[in-house]
């Protein structure tokens, strides 16, 4: 257990190390506080820190170390960013915390800066706010916020998958018209189809030969269009298929030096 600080003098009980990140107790700038919030995730409250003359005090790159301090003015952190910050300047310092940014503060807007800091800090947002059509910005920038929405209406499912295909992983309903839309933008997320369609498999394979080891059913024609985008996929397709692949290949070159010896 970490040292428990209390109102008033805190002094710390070990001997000062003026380097590492032990021996000392931490503070940090008024400024400098929305950048402290998230690094514990038990973090509730903010106080106000006065640093004795006779204490020994190390500055670093945001935070301050020292011997012994006084704490007073403890507040939670969600009424200390009210009473001091702008939301938009304590989100530009860490997404998450739009965590402390009270229901009434927050906006659509505030939402979105968020997410083009970290897409999983969408799951802090009201939920009055979870509104796709709201957030049509956010999902057009980063699909992984369907799965903090509370339902997935099909357009904003469309809209996440055409992001990114392989959010259609976290999708509960995979239409067929949804599973080509995420194939369509990545390949791979042919491994979240469970109801595959030759239609589907060469649309996978061709934007990403690499999607033929997720086929499930092999024909000749997906294994053909994979292996000739790009021989690497050769050990997911069907030793068949690269016996004859290989013949042709022999052969087509054999045409085609023929033809050359000809010309000349």
């Amino acid at each position: 257990m970490g040292f428990q600080y209390t109102l008033g003098l805190n002094v710390l009980p070990t001997p000062f190390e003026p380097e590492g990140e032990e021996g000392g107790l931490f503070a940090c700038l008024l400024n400098d506080v929305p950048y402290w919030t998230n690094l514990y995730d038990d973090c509730e409250f903010v106080g106000q820190i006065d640093i004795p003359q006779e204490a020994k005090v190390v500055t670093r790159h945001r935070k301050i170390k020292v011997d012994k301090l006084i704490l007073s003015n403890v507040v939670p952190i969600q009424i200390f960013f009210k009473q001091w910050f702008h939301p938009y300047y304590v989100l530009h310092c860490d997404p998450f915390n739009l965590r402390f940014i009270l229901p009434d503060e927050q906006t659509w807007y505030h939402g979105l800066m968020a997410v083009e800091g970290h897409p999983h800090a969408f799951q802090y947002l009201d939920q009055d706010h979870h509104h796709w059509t709201q957030y049509e910005p956010m999902l057009s920038r980063n699909g992984n916020c369907i799965q903090y929405l509370p339902t997935q209406p099909d357009e904003a499912c469309r809209m996440a998958v055409k992001q990114n295909g392989l959010v259609l992983g976290i999708i509960r309903n995979r239409s067929p018209e949804l599973c080509l839309l995420a194939v369509h933008q990545n390949g791979l997320a042919l491994q979240f189809v469970e109801n595959q369609t030759e239609e589907l498999c060469l649309t996978a394979v061709r934007q990403n030969p690499m999607a033929i080891q997720y086929v499930k059913d092999q024909t000749f024609a997906i294994a053909w269009d994979a292996w000739r985008k790009d021989k690497r996929v050769q050990p997911y397709i069907k030793p068949s298929h690269v016996t004859w692949f290989e013949r042709k290949s022999r052969d087509l070159s054999k045409r085609l030096l023929e033809g050359c010896i000809k010309m000349e």
